[in-house]
């Protein structure tokens, strides 16, 4: 999978933000916020094709926390990305 490479990732204040323009045929821009861990990740795997496994891997070397919580967040990161839009799998 890879994230798509119209999105920017936006700090406003205390929040990171990740926005989506629309086409050049539709006025439109998603957002989506993220956390702390979710905006690491994302710099983590922007610009190039990564796996669940991958991205599980990385936030397991970033921080200390059990595998199935990490696991759980990156389903949960890739689920609301891809809905989005933002990760095309």
């Amino acid at each position: 999978m890879k994230i798509n490479e119209q999105a920017s990732l936006e700090v406003i204040g205390d929040e990171t933000f990740v926005f989506v323009n629309g086409s050049v045929n539709v006025d439109s821009t998603q957002v989506v916020r993220l956390n702390a861990s979710s905006a690491w990740l994302w710099n983590e795997m922007f610009g190039k094709e990564f796996s669940r496994e991958e991205a599980v891997a990385a936030l397991m070397g970033h921080y200390d926390a059990p595998e199935e919580v990490i696991s759980a967040d990156v389903d949960r990161w890739i689920s609301v990305l891809s809905e989005q839009g933002i990760i095309a799998r």
